[in-house]
């Protein structure tokens, strides 16, 4: 989905729950966006750090569904 108000560019992207962020592509968004939404990135808050190590240009703030204590398969 794509949000543009008064030249913000806005992107929502959702990576279905594959435990798997595909870093190249969401840079690739930053190209024409300004902010992306990333939803369903399957990491725990102590991973969020994965952003911003591999996109150092952004700034990241998250929720999570998930915790620490739970354990993935």
């Amino acid at each position: 989905m794509y949000l543009n108000m008064s030249g913000l560019s806005i992107c929502s992207y959702n990576s279905h729950g594959s435990g798997v962020v595909r870093f190249e592509f969401i840079t690739k968004l930053f190209d024409n966006h300004d902010i992306v939404l990333v939803q369903k990135h399957w990491l725990r808050e102590s991973e969020l750090h994965k952003f911003h190590d591999n996109m150092n240009f952004i700034n990241v703030c998250g929720s999570f569904g998930m915790n620490d204590n739970i354990l993935l398969s």
